[in-house]
């Protein structure tokens, strides 16, 4: 026993070593032959060039055994496509199979292909011309040693892409692992397919299927090349392990006819997504059911040019449990049968969804519904709805991008039927939308921001939606109160075609940020319109008309603040316009009105007028960030201010960036119990007079008009009395610190020596009553003035711009007779606020 049992193991040892002899002999002795043999025809028969190097063919038999195999590393063939150097092949391993008898017989015959770690790019253009015609045509090329009769193909790790401008094609995926055996080489031949690859997309007509999807086949293909007829039998798809029974054919003849059909018993929900387009089912994705599902789909008609293969599928659902990450809570007990077309065009503007006899439950609450959507690319909606919902399903339509969605929202007897996109009253006459809605607890997360809605009761009577205890926190405001919209519908269509929003009612904020609810509605709540060729964007709250009656306790914008602001806000189109608005700020009171409107071009501006009473002028100014300049800040000033703005207006660009040319302004300012401090204009003044009183200058009242345009500030004759002396000035000062200035120095005569630094001739000064009169002019730039003296222009231009020497030194004394308003509007109508014309300057000289 033992002693055959040790030449049984003798035997098998020398088997082993005979083959592993040969493993090693073979290659070594007819590797460089073969490789001749192979790389002649090879050069005979390719159409296109390719790119190895030597080094990288190798002939082996440990990768196939027990076959011979001709192995090429590094491999790119390049495209047919006409001066083009690019590749429609690159594999890390190609590998031609022939059996280790062809070495005797001397005639070699591939029957096995093999392709790893590659990158296969197809493309037909849009005049049928291919990428891929890398073999010749001509079949006696072919010499008698070399044979190509392919029984199996083997893909590993393979990149294919398919571009087909010609049919609309365009499909990405990856061969992850898969078999196809099959006689190849003749007409009439079974292909058995086995395999798993993952589907990147496949794109039809621009609509996309199979988006990240891993798929297994498992596959018999009867095929007949001369007919380039393919049939399905015993085939069956698994997508997202759903397994799909495929029966049917396809035939490859002006583009491609399909007639297919797929079936599937007990499958999940996502079953239904296979055959909907991607941009309708984005917001399905994630869905898990329990239950019985069983769907039919069939495919048939040509594809090419001219027409898309009609799809359909048909499915029901009994006794199933669907859930999703973003319900909250499952939907139990659900039942409905469904129905979907793609109706077979080319624009689906045929298609069709329909969903029948649903019902179901919600956190216990019986729900029911029915839908009809024909056409999906711009779609015509019936619909019915009664029960509770999770928003998490709902909302995504209304605010696509949507995220944390959270609250339920109830329907009772919701009725909608129409086109969202094409409103219109007659349309809304013959379907009235009706039934009631009600939010609970509904939160989400936009644009980064979270949104809140604690309540709200919507009924839908006809074109009004009627909203009564609304309580929501938006960005930037909490807002309460009743509101009625008209032509709510306008809310879903994707542009209003010159219909206005109408919204009427009352609302209440404790709180609310104008800038920052601003900022936010105008990037996530706006329309496009096209205009002059250009498309802009006009947002929602500029295309509405009504009335609101508004109350904030405190409203803010940017850096100021208003507190128990009360008005009325009108919106007609393009305008909206806020009356007999009042508020409370920094002590003392602000009446306004004031108009914001929508310009052709997609700008905006602003107007506005009313008074500020007993303002404090340094709050003001921080508030105001100092009106957008640096010479004049609440660091300089101080005391309190009423304001009678006659006419304030500024313009916005679509960014609501200022546009500073349209900035005009004319108002009556009077300051009490004022002070300067460090103002840089009359510091300037160091150079011709030793003051230091003019580093902090106070006075009991100073009063002007002052009018802003064409980005200059015009002030007329102004007096600042202190106890060193009085100083009057007027001129102008541009946004960019360009000045021109006329200053006037009045001082009694035992302050002259102190004031004069070098001048003493009397050209510079006129004697006046108690003392002397010393005329400047300053113009440049803010940093660098250019101050001279300039007795005869400096005086004269000083008269022309309103100087009145009896009733200048009047405005000190106090109010003590007129209200504000009046003496405001009196004291203007003195002032000029024409630009003074330009007047060459002598320049004198100190001695």
């Amino acid at each position: 026993m033992h002693k055959y049992l040790k030449y049984s193991l003798i035997g098998v040892g020398a088997l082993l070593g005979l083959i592993l002899l040969l493993i090693i002999a073979i290659p070594l002795l007819f590797e460089n032959k073969i490789k001749a043999i192979f790389i002649n025809e090879l050069n005979k028969n390719l159409a296109t060039e390719v790119v190895v190097n030597e080094k990288d063919i190798h002939l082996s038999m440990l990768r196939n055994w027990p076959q011979l195999a001709l192995s090429f590393e590094n491999i790119g063939i390049k495209e047919s496509t006409p001066e083009s150097d690019n590749f429609f092949i690159q594999a890390g391993e190609l590998n031609l199979v022939f059996n280790i008898k062809d070495l005797i017989n001397k005639k070699y015959n591939i029957n096995k292909l093999v392709i790893k770690d590659a990158a296969i790019i197809l493309s037909e253009d849009a005049q049928g011309n291919i990428n891929y015609k890398f073999w010749k045509t001509d079949s006696n090329s072919t010499s008698s040693e070399f044979e190509i009769q392919l029984k199996e193909i083997l893909l590993k790790n393979v990149d294919f892409k398919y571009l087909d401008d010609n049919n609309d094609i365009n499909m990405f995926f990856t061969v992850q692992d898969l078999s196809a055996t099959g006689n190849f080489y003749t007409e009439e031949f079974d292909v058995d397919t086995k395999g798993k690859i993952f589907s990147h997309f496949l794109i039809v007509s621009n609509e996309t299927y199979l988006e990240e999807r891993e798929v297994t086949l498992n596959c018999n293909l009867d095929v007949n090349l001369k007919e380039q007829l393919y049939a399905f039998s015993k085939s069956s798809v698994q997508i997202n392990n759903n397994t799909f029974a495929v029966a049917g054919n396809f035939k490859i003849s002006d583009g491609v006819t399909y007639d297919l059909q797929l079936d599937s018993k007990n499958v999940n929900i996502e079953a239904l997504l296979i055959t909907i387009p991607s941009k309708y089912r984005n917001s399905l994705n994630g869905l898990q059911s329990k239950g019985k599902l069983n769907f039919t789909a069939s495919i048939k008609g040509p594809f090419n040019k001219r027409s898309i293969p009609l799809v359909t599928a048909k499915f029901d659902l009994e006794k199933s449990t669907i859930n999703h990450e973003k319900f909250g809570d499952k939907l139990t007990d659900v039942k409905f049968s469904g129905y979907y077309s793609n109706g077979g065009g080319k624009k689906n503007t045929a298609s069709e969804l329909k969903l029948q006899n649903f019902t179901g439950k919600y956190k216990g609450e019986i729900l029911s519904g029915y839908l009809h959507v024909i056409n999906l690319s711009n779609p015509s909606i019936d619909c019915n709805l009664n029960g509770t919902l999770p928003a998490s399903i709902l909302l995504p339509a209304f605010l696509p991008g949507a995220t944390d969605i959270s609250g339920a929202i109830a329907f009772d007897q919701v009725k909608y039927k129409g086109d969202p996109n094409n409103i219109s009253n007659a349309n809304i006459s013959r379907n009235p939308p009706s039934g009631n809605v009600h939010l609970k607890n509904v939160s989400c997360k936009y644009q980064n921001e979270l949104m809140q809605f604690n309540s709200a009761d919507i009924a839908l009577q006809n074109q009004n939606l009627v909203i009564n205890n609304l309580n929501c926190v938006l960005p930037g405001a909490d807002i309460s109160g009743e509101v009625t919209i008209n032509n709510w519908l306008l809310l879903l269509a994707k542009n209003f075609n010159g219909n206005l929003l109408g919204v009427n009612g009352s609302i209440y904020s404790k709180q609310i940020d104008i800038y920052k609810l601003r900022n936010y509605f105008t990037q996530s709540s706006s329309t496009n319109i096209s205009e002059s060729n250009t498309t802009i964007s006009k947002p929602v709250w500029m295309q509405m008309s009504g009335m609101l009656n508004v109350q904030f306790d405190e409203m803010k914008y940017k850096l100021i603040v208003l507190n128990n602001v009360k008005t009325n806000i009108s919106c007609s189109g393009s305008i909206i316009a806020a009356r007999n608005m009042t508020a409370d700020i920094q002590n003392g009171n602000v009446q306004l009105a004031a108009t914001f409107r929508y310009l052709n071009g997609g700008n905006y501006l602003l107007e506005s007028s009313g008074i500020l009473n007993n303002i404090d002028i340094t709050e003001l100014f921080r508030e105001l960030e100092n009106f957008g300049q640096t010479t004049l800040t609440d660091k300089n000033i101080k005391g309190k201010a009423t304001v009678l703005v006659e006419n304030f207006t500024i313009g916005f660009t679509p960014q609501f960036e200022v546009i500073e040319k349209s900035i005009y302004t004319l108002a009556n300012v009077k300051i009490d119990n004022g002070q300067l401090i460090n103002y840089s204009v009359l510091e300037s003044l160091s150079k011709f007079v030793d003051i230091k009183e003019l580093q902090d200058i106070k006075f009991e009242t100073l009063q002007n008009q002052i009018e802003i345009k064409d980005r200059t500030i015009y002030i007329p004759a102004t007096s600042i009395r202190s106890s060193a002396m009085d100083l009057y000035i007027s001129g102008t000062h541009t946004f960019d610190n360009v000045i021109d200035y006329q200053l006037k120095l009045s001082m009694a005569d035992v302050m002259m020596k102190k004031f004069f630094k070098g001048s003493k001739s009397s050209d510079d000064y006129e004697k006046a009553e108690g003392g002397i009169n010393v005329y400047l002019v300053m113009k440049g730039t803010v940093e660098h003035p250019e101050i001279n003296f300039n007795k005869k222009e400096g005086k004269k231009k000083l008269e022309q711009s309103g100087l009145d020497e009896p009733d200048f030194l009047d405005i000190f004394k106090p109010d003590q007779v007129e209200e504000k308003k009046k003496e405001l509007k009196k004291e203007s109508q003195k002032q000029a606020t024409t630009p003074i014309d330009t007047i060459e300057y002598i320049d004198w000289e100190d001695e």
